[in-house]
């Protein structure tokens, strides 16, 4: 004669008060005031933590620039080197990176690049200059992915000048995207013109030529919010020293317009970079001066057609050469990653109204000469590229740490429970029925997230045994 075990639903199961909000069938970690809390990644300013660093291509580079697919969920980075140009596909797992076959794009070299997402076109867009034998000119084209493959478009060219800086965004508002580029060698104007993109073909607007004094290190970033695109750049003519600005783009149909020029800072001439704050409804400038010691942040905010900026903040006292930042929306804030002369090192921002504070920066690589730095929204991590004799990747978390200890976990929400309520949680002993995708018969840990996968996070916390694919006998 046989006999069928039922695990009980009852025995191990118990109540405490909810300190924030628990999903419905959430792993659960016990607080030592005895309150519990969903498990998961939480705001650290000072938490930085990166995977190994996966080499992209073994050989000196002449520009990189990556941006994250959501659509095909990989991240696609287009680089560089004596041989021409390519894109090449990145897949994220956990905190490292593994990339798929490079492709080439043109046997030109580019010196500069810049790429976006286009979310209704499902491709990323780039723009990129490159030597055609006799000049610079400027060239955008679209990228798709299947798998671990970059499917090349078209290449359109948008500039005949010889170009120095390019930024490109995608204004989601009016399905557009806007090049920001300057003429390096005969007018140094700043110049943006709207790309149209269907498919793999791009047409263009009339180019608007916005500053009428040299315009460099020009960069771009859209405000969601107020459906407009923030333009930065340093104005080389200015006496008696370069000035960094900063104008306000609106893109109608195929064309755009800009507002007044507003000074962000009199004593910079270096490299800018901004990205758009979505929680705080804020545009953050970095920056700094080349040979000087100090790199800046400032707050911008858009009003119309005018932006207006808070005091600049120092974030580092050290000399830098290249800087690049990102928005982390899982976390509100932002991650900048700057170059000095032995290393770089990545710092986290926290903005509240118009100024911002940063946690404590890190080191993580060796210098470079190139960076990019991304937001993984399916991963939820920050991947990484740099460059100079190779260029090389890094995932990982920044600004977001786990609050998931080898002795804190408590158990699994039978429900969704408001904060200050009390919850109650399956715990030792007990089945939570509230899971989805599980295996019966398989071990499952808890993760730095929350999630439940059958192999060992760091800590290594087990939760139990899925008994079908809904249900976990938790430690069983």
């Amino acid at each position: 004669m046989s006999f069928i075990i039922q695990p009980t639903t009852n025995l191990g199961t118990n109540s405490a008060v909810a300190s924030g909000t628990i999903p419905n069938g959430a792993t659960v970690i016990m607080n030592s005031d005895g309150t519990v809390t969903a498990c998961g990644l939480v705001s650290s300013p000072n938490s930085i933590s990166l995977g190994t660093a996966v080499t992209v291509i073994n050989a000196s580079i002449n520009t990189i620039t990556s941006v994250f697919d959501s659509v095909s969920q990989k991240v696609v980075v287009v680089y560089a080197i004596s041989t021409g140009t390519y894109a090449i596909v990145g897949t994220v797992s956990g905190t490292t990176i593994t990339f798929g076959t490079a492709v080439l794009i043109t046997a030109f070299v580019s010196t500069v690049s810049s790429g976006c997402f286009h979310t209704t076109n499902s491709t990323s867009v780039f723009a990129v200059n490159y030597f055609d034998g006799s000049n610079t000119r400027g060239y955008a084209f679209t990228v798709s992915v299947s798998g671990t493959v970059p499917t090349i478009g078209t290449l359109y060219q948008f500039s005949t000048a010889t170009i120095r800086s390019i930024s490109i965004i995608y204004d989601v508002n009016a399905n557009k995207c806007l090049i920001g580029f300057d003429d390096a060698i005969v007018s140094q104007f700043g110049n943006l013109r709207v790309a149209t993109v269907s498919g793999t073909t791009i047409t263009y607007g009339t180019t608007l030529v916005f500053n009428l004094d040299a315009a460099n290190y020009i960069a771009l970033s859209y405000d969601s919010t107020a459906l407009k695109t923030v333009v930065c750049y340093v104005e080389n003519n200015t006496v008696p020293v370069d000035k960094l600005f900063s104008r306000v783009a609106t893109i109608s149909g195929t064309s755009v317009t800009v507002g007044t020029a507003t000074t962000i800072s009199a004593v910079t001439s270096g490299y800018v970079s901004d990205c758009y704050d979505s929680i705080n409804n804020k545009t953050v400038v970095s920056f700094f001066t080349p040979g000087t010691p100090g790199g800046y942040a400032i707050i911008g905010t858009v009003s119309g057609t005018t932006i207006s900026f808070g005091t600049a903040v120092l974030y580092t006292a050290t000399t830098q050469n290249y800087n690049a930042i990102c928005f982390n929306p899982s976390i509100g804030k932002v991650d900048i990653v700057f170059g000095v002369s032995t290393n770089n090192n990545v710092i986290v921002g926290t903005v509240s109204g118009t100024t911002i504070t940063f946690g404590t920066a890190a080191s993580i690589t060796p210098y470079s000469s190139y960076n990019s730095i991304i937001y993984d929204s399916l991963n939820q991590k920050v991947v990484i590229t740099y460059a100079s004799t190779r260029a090389s990747s890094s995932v990982g978390s920044i600004g977001t740490a786990t609050n998931l200890t080898s002795t804190n976990f408590f158990g699994i929400s039978t429900a969704a429970f408001a904060s200050s309520s009390t919850a109650t949680i399956n715990t030792i002993g007990s089945l939570n029925s509230k899971q989805t995708g599980l295996t019966a018969g398989s071990g499952y840990y808890v993760q730095n997230d929350g999630t439940l996968l059958t192999s060992a996070g760091t800590p290594s916390v087990y939760a139990g045994l899925a008994t079908s694919t809904t249900s976990i006998l938790l430690k069983g």
